[in-house]
This record gives C-alpha cells, structure tokens and sequence, in this order.
C-alpha cells in the first residue's frame, strides 16, 4: 500500500513528500522573477486554474468577484498588477449653467478633480496594470471610450475592473477596449463622484484588492490573487493547466475533434 501512495505522489510534479512550499525550487525561482516575466507566465494560465491553487492553499473565494462583475463584451481576458482607485459620492452642488461656454467651463473643473488619478498612470505607469476601481455604488461612467482607447492602446494598459459603470460601451467595444464593470450608464461623473484616493487598499465587488496584486480575468469572471501568494499559486496553477490539456487533448481523439490552441504544448501531440 505505501508503495502505491509513493506512487501516485510521484505522478504529481508539485506533490513530493515531506517538501514544503518553501523548499520547492520552482517556487523560489519565480520569486525571482521580474514583473515582466512574472505576468507572462500568469497570463498563460487560466483564472481556473489560478483559483484552484488559491483552494490549495485555503485561500477559498477571497479573491472571487460575483457574477455581477462582467466584461463588456465575451471573449476578454487579461492579467496585469492592480492599479487601484477609490471614488466617494460628491457633497458638492452644480451650477446651472446659462450657456455651453458656462458648462464645459464647469466640466472642465470637475474633470479635473475626478481625473486626477490618472498622473499615477502617466510615463510607462500603467504597462502590465489593470485599474480597478471602487466607485462606491455610485451610476457614473468614469471609464468610456475615449480614455479606454487612449490607455489601452497607446499607454499599454492591460485592463480595467470597475465596481460600478462604464459608458459609450459600443465604442469601447469597436475599439476593443478591454473591460469588466458591474453596471453601464450614460451618466458623467459631474456632479455625481469626486476622487477619493489611488494605489490604496479598496474594496471591489465585495473583495478586498490591494495595489500590485495580481488580477485575472476571462469570460468566467475576475480572480484576485494577493502578490505574496502568486509564487506558489502560480507554480501550482501551471501543473494544474498542463494536467488538464493532457487529458483534454486525449478527450479530443476519443470524440474525433480537431485540436485547438486550447491544448497547449499537446495541440500536435
């Protein structure tokens, strides 16, 4: 009997007995990693999978948002390290403007304020981040077309996550903005948020995300991972995902379907 227990833990690269985390080689060598390197490699790997090193670990449904959270669109993903941003509901009152000029004055003013957090995201600031913001419930559409086309494709932006609304959704979408958000609107931020804070701890979607996490997300939903676990959930995940697209690739044979680069390294096998 211990001789197939010995076995089978062989059978499972990342099971060997009596090795704790810590004395895993692999597990060290992607504490070295830079961040570049370092979301590369997440990035191959599937929020599935990444969520099932997270249950591992103990670490059950902390960083799991709901199924409120969607993409605006199927078929997005992305990883990056969370850029984070608080908005809190406005006490301040709007003036009524008597003339457009009076208005866009008045945008102008309050754009400034609401949009401050983006001098964090300028030179380089925001390659490989995804923003995720809390808007504190409030229907105000921070995030649209025109800040989403300038961020993500000209600043390198990896996405965004947003605890409330986005706006211009169809543009976005032509523009293959890369988008979750718990709700849409038409509303502007004037007159309705003002800026709280950036690059602090802020509650999205129920669940507590803390600047440089790691944020993954695909169809299925959004995963938080918490950066001081990502070594060992991303060693895991990896043995978890090449698990699954041998079998998978197997599975294919046996019903006749062409492979797909679903299957990884056993596509051609």
């Amino acid at each position: 009997m211990k001789a197939i227990i010995f076995l089978i833990l062989l059978s499972f690269p990342f099971l060997v007995p009596g090795q704790t985390w810590d004395e895993i080689p692999e597990v060290k060598a992607i504490d070295q990693l830079s961040e570049e390197a370092l979301i590369e490699r997440i990035r191959l790997c599937r929020p599935a999978d990444l969520c099932d090193a997270l249950d591992a670990m103990g670490v059950i449904n902390r960083g799991s948002m709901t199924h409120q959270m969607r993409p605006i669109r199927p078929g997005i993903s992305f990883a990056g390290f969370a850029y984070t941003v608080k908005f809190v509901p406005t006490n301040r009152s709007v003036k009524k403007c008597s003339s457009p000029d009076e208005y866009f004055k008045e945008l102008n003013k309050w754009s400034e304020q609401v949009y401050k957090y983006e001098e964090g995201m300028q030179n380089g600031g925001v390659k490989d981040r995804v923003v995720v913001m809390d808007m504190s419930g409030q229907s105000a559409g921070v995030w649209g077309s025109m800040n989403g086309i300038r961020w993500t494709h000209n600043e390198g932006m990896a996405g965004i996550v947003i605890d409330g609304s986005i706006r211009d959704t169809y543009e976005a979408n032509l523009e293959g903005i890369k988008a979750f958000c718990t709700r849409r609107t038409f509303n502007h931020p004037y007159g309705r948020i003002e800026l709280g804070d950036v690059n602090i701890p802020i509650q999205c979607d129920g669940i507590l995300v803390n600047p440089g996490d790691i944020i993954a997300a695909d169809d299925d939903g959004v995963l938080v991972i918490p950066r001081e676990h990502i070594a060992k959930v991303l060693y895991l995940a990896e043995t978890i995902l090449d698990r699954d697209q041998k079998a998978r690739a197997e599975a294919y044979k046996k019903a006749g379907l062409p492979p797909d680069e679903t299957l990884g390294k056993y596509k051609d096998q």
